[in-house]
């Protein structure tokens, strides 16, 4: 009987349905959070244009 040598062996590849790779984002979930972070953005750059350059040093740092 042969030991366990503590390592692990990475799955054979087999042809059907395979789980998603773990940890590995979907394609769809890095679309929608480009979308998101896009949709921050402008919000951020629209809030920061309606101040103008009157804002004061404690108000910049919000």
């Amino acid at each position: 009987m042969r030991g366990s040598t503590g390592t692990t062996v990475p799955a054979p590849k087999v042809r059907g349905l395979q789980a998603p790779a773990y940890g590995a984002p979907s394609p769809d979930l890095l679309a929608r959070a480009e979308r998101g972070l896009a949709r921050f953005l402008a919000r951020y750059i629209e809030d920061r244009a309606g101040r103008g350059r009157a804002d004061s040093g404690e108000d910049s740092l919000r």
